[in-house]
Parts: structure tokens; C-alpha cells; sequence
């Protein structure tokens, strides 16, 4: 039990390079310490509230009422996981939320999380669903089948990120509909300017900078200058919020000036603190150079932060332009190693159904016969599941893109993963197969539909845990085998294909899943709103587009990269071009 509980402790490390592999260079030190700072909160808030929440004395099936702050123990049996393995799961929920929100929330965010999720909603899922003392576990005859997580770790974890992603909005630069321009006609353009058209993004600049400055106009040119520029060509002339903008040089440079209005309380997008506090008009819209027909906003934008779109609507989402992250080598490595602690994750919870269960007429030496034979089993479904679901992953981006693209690939491989995480050990290896080959295609469409929506998800994880975890505990319902449901619960239920009683577990699978999102969905989305309300859930847009790393955490991960960046990018040369830059 020991061994299962480092592997899925290792999964961490899998986590942490697989978003930071994932985000851009400018925010590598905030990715790592938010990951970081969910694992120890969630371990004092798991040993002081909810270890007992979770496997405590029932009162009526709803929580635990004893075992707060832990003091160990020597026995268990079925109904209680050990602290440590129990923990690991825990954090395993926390982190998941993390690659939704990267790189544009506030630090402050995470905590409130991390507490939300370990002392409240997962404990209370475990006990509804994995205590058998919860009122799930003794609803009739069959009961919902969750074997290793599918819901009450990426389900949840899952709905938590999408909601967070909703209410915070895209990343500054990820739904630009930027109109195409030749750079290499740029002198000629600056030699030549007539104006901004109205309603231009550069005349809403020059406006809202003429504002700024009590009236007199700003002009674009003008804009460009010195620290401006310094900082853009520390992007390595890209862009800010553009993909490859780092602001890897910026160091301690003065950020450029720019235009500021008040926020009061009227505002449809303020805050929500009724203050008049400056914030910078530094809009997504902006690298748009026509005018901006449409548009939306976000709860948890900054005010004045607006998402072009053209007259087509949300179609123009599938335009989008990418964000790629910093380092695929880090995203392989981390899809490698969480592959590798997720055998701990789903063998590991072998333990709970056959402590102490063992079927009538059986002796010790049986009953370790059938536990080897679940542990063979529940590997090699975890091996084939997470296959299965790159290999088709890979495939149906190929046809679709004409490429073969690792990072999909990468996310297919956990989507396959999280699909047998719910049914690994009810369900023959045919199966496992067949349902992860279907997650990774479902992964990819679920991804393309979040995009359309306009919600920025950087590393997929809610498409990979929401929907392959909703996908897996519904499709259980249809291939869970009778024989090894009745091995492992004492249920002499099973699937559809399987049993008379398949329609009748398909609907407890529906049960499960509305209650997981009612619970975990509206926990998810009151904290999040409120958090934007109080202007504490998304850094400004300065921090956002110089790059968390730059404003909060000290400088740049990777300082010699980030000189270099800045010296290859002309040191400070040709600063009216590069200030422009910046400020689209």
C-alpha cells in the first residue's frame, strides 16, 4: 500500500512538468509554485478536517463526524483508505485546476481552492460514494461504481477548472483576430500614416490614451518609445500576450505608460469593489487593426478588457490563434510520468475492495489468489487505456490537421487514462480498450468545442478529466462484467451488455454523475464568481502580459535564456518598431 501511495505522490512531479511544459517561459516559477503551495495546504487541511469528513463515523450516510486531526492508526479495513494514500488523492482533484487557470490567476486564487476542494467537496463525495456508510453505498441492491476516482477526483477537479476557466476569461492574445500584416512593409507603414481610422483599435488607443493625458492627443508613434520598446524587444519582437512574447528581458525596466481610466461601481465591467482604481486599457482588441464589429467580456476580465470577434460570431473562435507552451520535452516527460504513477493510483485502490472481502466459502489463500488476479488486471487495464487513447488521439488529429501532434497525443494518452480510472478493475481488457480509443477521440472534440466557446483551457485538462471522467462512468455502466462487480462490492449487478440489471446501474451512473455536478459545479462556480466579484481572481494586465514571473515572483526562470532573448532581439535597437509591438 505504501509503494501505490508514492506512486501516485510521484504523479505530482508529473503534473508539475507537464503544465509547465505546457506555459509560456514568463510564468514558470508561478506555475511551480502554485503547484507547490496546493500540495501543502491540502496536506494540513486533509489531517485537520477532511480525512474525517471523508472516513469518519457516518451520521444518516452524509459526513464524518470523528478522526479530525489525525493521530495514525495500525488497523483498517474497507471502509477507511490509509491518511497518505487517502492525501494523494486529494491533491490529485487540487492540482488538476491549476492547468486550467495557468497564467493569467492571481496566486491568492489557489489557496481558496485547495481549501474549498480538501476540507469540503471531495470528503464529502468520498463519503457518499466510497465510505460504506455513505448514502450512495446503500441506496439498493446495486450501487454507483467508481473504482479508482473517475468522479469524485477528475470529475470533480475537473468542473472546478472549467468553472474557474469561465468565470476568469482567456489569456490576453488567445481569441485575437488579429487582421494580416506584412512585416516586411512595416518601415513603409511608418513612413506613411495618415491616422488611425475610427474606430480602429489604434484609434481607440490613441483615444484612450488622449484621455489619459488630460486631452492631448498620444500618438501611436509616440507610444513606441524607450521603456516600451526596451520591453518588446525583450519579447523577441513579438507582441505582448502574442505567442513567443515573453518579456524574458524585461528585468527591472520601467513598464511603458499607459492609458488608465477609473472603475466605479457602475461599470458592467468593473470589479465589483466599487473603488475608482486606474487600470490599464490594455485590451485584447487592440492587436486587431479594424474596427471591432462585436464583442464579450468575461466575469473575471479586468475592466476594459474586451474579446474581439468578427461579424461571424463564435465562429470566428475556430480561428483562434495558438498559444503554444515552452516545452514539449517537459509535457512528454510529465505525460510519462503520470502514466507511470497512475498504476499506483488504480492499483492502489485495489486495496479498498478486497480488505477484508472476501466472498462466502473462501480461505485466506483464496481470497490473496483473487487479489493478485484484480492487481493483473487493473494493470493491465491501465496500460492498455492509456494506449489506446493516444494512439487514437494522434490519429484523428492527423486527419483532421494533416499533422502529428505530440501534445495531443500527450492528452490523449491521460484522456484514455482518466476513461479506466472509474472502471479499471470491474471491466475485462476488450473493454478498457474500446472506451479509451472512443475518450481519445471524444478528448479532441471536446477541446475544439471548448475553444468555440471561447474558454481558454492551456493544458485541455478539463476536455482530459471532465469529459473523459463523465465519459468513463457512463460507459462503465454498459461493460462492467457482473462477475467481477459481485467479486469486488458484493453487488450482483453489471452492464448492459452484460446484465438484466445494466439499465438499472446506468441510471445510479446518472445519478452520480448530476450529484457530482450539482456538488462540485455550483461549489466550483460561487467561488470562483465571488472571487472575480472582489477583483481577486485574475492578475492585471500589466502582470499578465510582462509576465507573472516579472511582477510577483522575483524575475524569469530562466535568467541566462532570458538575457539571451533580450540580446537576440536587437538589445533595445529599432525601439519605435518594437515599442509598437508591445502595445498591439
Amino acid at each position: 500500500m505504501s509503494v501505490a501511495s508514492f506512486l501516485v505522490f510521484f504523479m505530482q512531479v508529473g503534473f508539475l512538468a507537464y503544465e509547465t511544459g505546457s506555459g509560456r517561459a514568463k510564468n514558470v516559477r508561478n506555475i511551480l509554485l502554485k503547484n507547490l503551495l496546493d500540495v501543502m495546504l491540502a496536506a494540513i487541511v486533509w489531517w485537520a478536517v477532511g480525512y474525517g469528513f471523508a472516513y469518519g463515523k457516518s451520521a444518516k450516510g452524509i459526513i464524518g463526524t470523528n478522526l479530525f486531526f489525525y493521530e495514525g492508526g495500525s488497523t483498517f479495513d474497507k471502509s477507511t483508505r490509509p491518511w497518505f494514500f487517502s492525501w494523494t488523492f486529494c491533491i490529485a482533484s487540487c492540482t488538476i485546476i491549476s492547468g486550467c487557470l495557468a497564467e493569467r490567476t492571481a496566486l491568492s486564487a489557489y489557496p481558496v481552492a485547495t481549501l474549498l476542494i480538501s476540507g469540503v467537496v471531495h470528503p464529502l463525495l468520498v463519503h457518499w460514494l466510497w465510505s460504506p456508510y455513505g448514502w450512495m453505498s446503500n441506496i439498493g441492491e446495486c450501487q454507483v461504481l467508481d473504482f479508482a476516482g473517475g468522479m469524485v477526483v477528475h470529475m470533480l477537479g475537473g468542473l472546478f477548472g472549467l468553472m474557474g476557466a469561465w468565470q476568469c476569461g482567456p489569456r490576453l492574445g488567445r481569441f485575437e483576430l488579429a487582421a494580416s500584416e506584412d512585416e516586411d512593409d512595416e518601415d513603409e507603414e511608418q513612413q506613411q500614416d495618415p491616422g488611425p481610422a475610427a474606430g480602429s483599435s489604434r484609434h481607440a488607443y490613441e483615444t484612450s490614451a488622449a484621455a489619459a493625458a488630460g486631452g492631448s492627443r498620444v500618438s501611436w508613434d509616440t507610444a513606441g518609445g524607450s521603456a516600451a520598446a526596451a520591453a518588446a524587444a525583450g519579447c523577441g519582437g513579438h507582441r505582448l500576450g502574442e505567442p513567443g512574447a515573453g518579456l524574458m528581458g524585461l528585468g527591472h525596466q520601467a513598464l511603458p505608460a499607459v492609458a488608465t481610466r477609473a472603475t466605479g461601481g457602475g461599470d458592467a465591467h468593473s470589479t465589483g469593489t466599487g473603488n475608482s482604481s486606474p487600470l490599464p486599457v490594455i485590451s485584447a482588441a487592440w492587436a486587431a487593426e479594424e474596427p471591432v464589429s462585436s464583442g464579450g467580456s468575461f466575469p473575471g476580465w479586468p475592466a476594459g478588457a474586451r474579446l474581439a470577434a468578427h461579424d461571424g460570431g463564435s465562429a470566428a473562435f475556430s480561428d483562434s490563434p495558438p498559444m503554444p507552451g515552452h516545452d514539449m520535452a517537459f509535457v512528454t516527460l510529465g505525460t510519462f510520468m503520470l502514466w507511470f504513477g497512475w498504476f499506483g493510483f488504480n492499483n492502489g485502490s485495489v486495496y479498498m475492495y478486497v480488505s477484508g472481502n472476501t466472498m462466502p466459502g473462501w480461505d485466506l489463500n483464496m481470497a490473496n489468489i483473487a487479489s493478485a488476479e484484480v492487481v493483473q488486471r487493473t494493470s493491465m487495464n491501465t496500460a492498455l487505456g492509456g494506449a489506446s487513447g493516444g494512439l487514437t488521439a494522434l490519429l484523428v488529429a492527423a486527419i483532421f490537421s494533416g499533422t502529428y501532434d505530440l501534445r495531443i497525443c500527450c492528452n490523449g494518452v491521460l484522456s484514455g487514462l482518466v476513461t479506466v480510472t472509474c472502471m479499471c478493475g470491474f471491466v475485462d481488457p476488450w473493454a478498457a480498450v474500446v472506451c479509451s480509443g472512443i475518450a481519445g477521440a471524444i478528448y479532441t472534440g471536446v477541446s475544439t468545442l471548448l475553444l468555440r466557446c471561447g474558454i481558454d483551457d492551456p493544458l485541455d485538462s478539463s476536455a482530459v478529466h471532465l469529459g473523459n471522467g463523465l465519459l468513463g462512468t457512463l460507459m462503465l455502466a454498459f461493460v462492467a462484467k457482473p462477475e467481477h462487480v459481485l467479486a469486488l462490492t458484493g453487488s450482483p449487478c453489471g452492464g448492459v451488455f452484460y446484465s438484466s440489471t445494466g439499465w438499472l446501474q446506468l441510471g445510479l451512473q446518472l445519478m452520480g454523475v448530476v450529484l457530482v455536478i450539482v456538488v462540485a459545479g455550483g461549489s466550483a462556480w460561487i467561488m470562483f464568481w465571488v472571487l472575480a466579484r472582489k477583483g481577486l481572481l485574475r492578475v492585471d494586465q500589466v502582470t499578465e502580459l510582462a509576465g507573472i514571473d516579472n511582477m510577483d515572483h522575483g524575475g524569469p526562470a530562466y535568467p541566462e535564456f532570458a538575457a539571451n532573448s533580450f540580446l537576440s532581439a536587437g538589445g533595445g535597437q529599432n525601439t519605435a518598431s518594437a515599442g509598437r509591438r508591445m502595445l498591439q
